[in-house]
C-alpha cells in the first residue's frame, strides 16, 4: 500500500480520517447548543494546532527511519531549548553543548536494527526485507490460512517459517528428526514422510529447502519468489504403514 507497512498504512489513515470528522463533530455540537462561545473558540485553536502537528508527527515516520530520527532529534532539540529559555539554564552554554552531543548520540546508538539473523543494519544503509513479513503474506496467496495447522519437512529452529507462522497465527505441530533429510530421501521414502506428517492433521507440508530438480517435485509448490515450497496434504491418502515416531517429533 504506497510502499508502506500495512499497520503504518491503516494508522496514517485513521489520524486523517480523525482529522476529518472532527469539524462535522464541532459543527454538530454547536447546532445542539452544547458549545459556548469561548469552548468554541478554544476547539477550534486546539484542531488547527493538530492539523500543524499531525504531519510533522506522522510523515517524519513513513519516510523512513533516517528521516525519522533526524525530525525526533529537531523536535529534542526545540523542546531542550524552550525548556533552557524558561529555567535560565540557556546561559549555562557547557550543559547545553552535553545535552545536544548526548541526544546526538542517542539517536544513532538506537538506529540500528538487529535482523533475526543477528545482522545489524544502520539507518545510513538500506531497510533489510522482512522476510518472515513476505513469507507469510505468500503463504496466504497460496492458499494457506490463519490457524491453520502445518508441518515443516525441515528442523525447524529460528527460521522465517517460524516467525512467518506466528505472524499469520498459524502452528507447525510436526516436524522432521534431525537425522531425516528429507530431499535426499528416495522417492517412496519422501512420500512415506509426507504420509506420516498428514497423519498428524497438519493440512501442509513446507519446506524451507527448494527441491534440486522443482521440475520433478510433483505436488510441490514455489511460495512466492522465496525458496520455500508447499505441498497440500489434504487430499494424500495417509498409508497405515507410516511409522510417525520415525520421519517427525
Amino acid at each position: 500500500m504506497f510502499g508502506l507497512h500495512p499497520v503504518a498504512f491503516w494508522i496514517a489513515v485513521a489520524i486523517a480520517a480523525v482529522l476529518a470528522i472532527t469539524p462535522l463533530v464541532f459543527l454538530a455540537l454547536e447546532k445542539a447548543g452544547k458549545l459556548s462561545p469561548a469552548l468554541r473558540t478554544d476547539l477550534w485553536t486546539r484542531y488547527r494546532s493538530w492539523l500543524n502537528l499531525a504531519p510533522l508527527m506522522v510523515l517524519p515516520l513513513l519516510a523512513g527511519r533516517l528521516i525519522a530520527i533526524v525530525a525526533v532529534f529537531i523536535l529534542s532539540a526545540m523542546c531542550y531549548r524552550e525548556f533552557a529559555r524558561a529555567t535560565g539554564l540557556f546561559r549555562q552554554r557547557l550543559v547545553s553543548g552535553i545535552v545536544a552531543i548526548g541526544g546526538l548520540a542517542w539517536a544513532l546508538a538506537f538506529s540500528s536494527v538487529t535482523t533475526y539473523r543477528g545482522d545489524s543494519t544502520y539507518a545510513f544503509e538500506h531497510t533489510p526485507q522482512n522476510e518472515a513479513w513476505k513469507l507469510a503474506t505468500d503463504m496466504q496467496r497460496l492458499g494457506i490460512q490463519p490457524h491453520e495447522e502445518l508441518a515443516s519437512a525441515g528442523h525447524g529452529g529460528r527460521t522465517p517459517l517460524v516467525f512467518a507462522s506466528r505472524l499469520m497465527r498459524a502452528r507447525i505441530i510436526a516436524q522432521l528428526d534431525w537425522s531425516v533429510n528429507f530431499w535426499k530421501l528416495s522417492e517412496p521414502d519422501r512420500q512415506r514422510v509426507l504420509s506420516a506428517l498428514a497423519s498428524t492433521g497438519a493440512k501442509f507440508a513446507v519446506s524451507e529447502e527448494s527441491p534440486p530438480d522443482p521440475s520433478q517435485a510433483g505436488g510441490w509448490q514455489r511460495i512466492g519468489s522465496s525458496s520455500y515450497y508447499a505441498y497440500p496434504l489434504s487430499g494424500l491418502a495417509i498409508s497405515s504403514k507410516a511409522n510417525p515416531e520415525s520421519a517427525y517429533r
